[in-house]
């Protein structure tokens, strides 16, 4: 924290101004995180029409403030709390460790009637994003790994102002970057139980400690015994950790520990989805050769991630070959809602990607949010609603967006003198 940062305050006073003093690295992290702010405001603003009206039925739509968490609290009566979902007497379809939080959460509201515990809900989560939030961009700054970090992405990102309140799936990214920072802090078990927790309450953390691996062993020098002796260190916590959360709920609600995956594996794509396309043109995709298309995706994201780091000209970082592999599975996946983006907002600050390719990024994704509410409110009400032709070239355009975020990684790592 003693560092120096570059960042300058502007000169002040006289004809000639005078250079103030740097801003240390702690300053600029304060700076950072108070900007957090910002997208959290953005997100509540977002919720104000559901905040007068609330958010049953299908008129969320059409006020673009249509969230699953906020589906999830009135329809899966989650006033009961954390108790009742854990004897199985509320099902969430959420992987366990979110459906826990999301439980335990709902039993803090007051007993209050209708849109006054929706709005403590809303309240409720919007204090637990934000210290997620919080935490991620103190843990970007943290990651002295990646030298081309930059803070401010993971800080002000616009697509935090889109999906940070949609879903909670910015706890599942606070515990994914905190696993990248203790692995970069030589603290294996710590990662691979804090990669773990991530895998309990959002799957995608299981990617990257795989991407750790590969940038490990697949490193042309190879690994050193110790750096391998850490690797085990951090699947034997991943795994230990996993199989806790598992047991536990083996114990107490057998059936919520596989609802959100069997959902996943034979319900429909999702919004979002490029599988979603075909059902669109009238010829839907059966849910389970989605599934395994998606699979597929996965398998190429590796793939790709390997030949990074083979044939890069210059050292890769976990951070730059994570995004390649995460970016790569979000654009195959079956289900792609509007916060699935948060995924990728520690890897880009991490990553480097240039704050030009960040805004293009985002611009896709605002656009592509407000296509997704007209053309899901226009298949009750289709004259209002954005014909499936026209949703489908935003749907495309977001990915498209995603997928250049994956070939600038994949470009700087190649052909580096170019990249830039």
């Amino acid at each position: 924290m003693g560092q120096v940062s570059e960042v300058v305050v502007p000169a002040l006073g006289g004809p000639q101004g005078r250079r103030a003093r740097p801003l240390s690295s702690a300053q600029a992290l304060a700076i950072a995180l108070a900007l957090t702010a910002l997208p959290a405001i953005f997100a509540v603003l977002r919720q104000v029409s559901c905040l007068q009206t609330g958010w049953g039925g299908r008129a969320p739509l059409w006020r673009e403030c249509s969230s699953s968490l906020m589906t999830a609290f009135i329809d899966d009566h989650l006033t009961r709390g954390l108790a009742a979902y854990a004897q199985g007497e509320i099902t969430i379809a959420q992987p366990p460790g979110s459906a826990a939080l999301m439980s335990a959460l709902g039993g803090l509201v007051p007993e209050t009637a209708g849109l006054a515990s929706q709005r403590w809900y809303l309240a409720l989560w919007l204090v637990v994003a934000l210290i997620a939030l919080l935490v991620t961009v103190a843990l970007v700054d943290l990651t002295v790994s990646e030298p081309r970090r930059d803070v401010l992405q993971a800080a002000v990102a616009p697509v935090l102002a889109l999906g940070l309140l949609l879903g909670p799936d910015m706890v599942g990214v606070a515990l994914a970057t905190a696993g990248i920072w203790a692995w970069g802090r030589h603290r294996p078990a710590l990662a691979g139980a804090l990669l773990g927790a991530g895998v309990l309450t959002r799957t995608y953390p299981g990617l990257l400690a795989v991407v750790i691996s590969l940038v490990v062993m697949v490193a042309p020098d190879g690994p050193t015994p110790q750096v391998r002796s850490q690797l085990r260190r951090l699947w034997l916590a991943l795994i230990g950790t996993v199989t806790v959360g598992v047991g536990m709920m083996l114990a107490s609600n057998p059936s919520g520990l596989l609802t959100a995956y069997q959902q996943w594996w034979s319900g429909p794509p999702g919004a979002g989805s490029f599988w979603m396309i075909p059902s669109m043109a009238g010829a839907p995709l059966d849910g389970r050769i989605a599934a395994v298309l998606s699979l597929l995706g996965v398998a190429m994201a590796l793939s790709l991630g390997i030949a990074m780091v083979r044939g890069a000209r210059v050292p890769v970082t976990v951070a730059q070959v994570a995004l390649l592999v995460v970016a790569v599975v979000v654009i195959t996946s079956k289900n792609l809602p509007v916060q699935s983006s948060l995924w990728l907002v520690p890897l880009v600050a991490l990553a480097g990607v240039p704050w030009r390719d960040h805004l293009v990024w985002a611009a896709a994704e605002g656009a592509h949010y407000v296509a997704l509410w007209y053309y899901l409110g226009g298949l009750e009400v289709p004259d209002k609603g954005l014909p499936a032709p026209w949703y489908t070239i935003f749907l495309l355009l977001r990915l498209a967006a995603i997928g250049r975020l994956a070939w600038r990684m994949w470009d700087r790592a190649m052909w580096p003198s170019l990249a830039d």
